[in-house]
């Protein structure tokens, strides 16, 4: 039995020096995954095709493309993260508990987006390498 983890807000009550941290904790967490995804593009892209696999090369291309969508997905929610960082930086504190609800609930929405890119992007690298690690033990 496969246990589904789900976001859970813990946004409420955060400063704007709080929500800024965590921005730049997600920002290098994207910088990071920019590498990944290059380095796991360019394996699969490269790597060397075994006649004896089936559907090896119909494969890869889902990959390819999956991975495709998700470098697409980090581009769209690195822009949002930057559109909201830009919004936060200049703010006091005062101007943020006046604009509260808007600045909080923004944020639920990004990290919930997050969240979820994070889970689905650990979900197709581990069955990328669990696929790699299986034709690795073929040759």
């Amino acid at each position: 039995m496969i246990t589904e983890v789900h976001y859970k807000t813990f946004g409420y009550g955060k400063s704007i020096n709080e929500i800024l941290y965590q921005i730049n904790c997600w920002e290098n967490e994207f910088g990071y995954m920019h590498t990944e995804l290059n380095f796991i593009t360019n394996l699969l892209k490269n790597y060397p095709v075994n006649s004896n696999t089936p559907n090896l090369y119909e494969r890869i291309q889902l990959f390819l493309k999956e991975l495709s969508n998700v470098e697409n997905t980090r581009h769209s929610l690195l822009i949002e993260i930057d559109d909201y960082k830009n919004d936060l930086i200049g703010q006091d504190e005062k101007h943020h508990l006046e604009s509260h609800d808007y600045y909080l609930i923004t944020y639920q929405k990004i990290a919930e987006s997050i969240f979820n890119y994070f889970k689905n992007y650990n979900t197709l690298k581990c069955n990328i390498y669990e696929y790699v690690e299986g034709l690795l033990e073929t040759n």
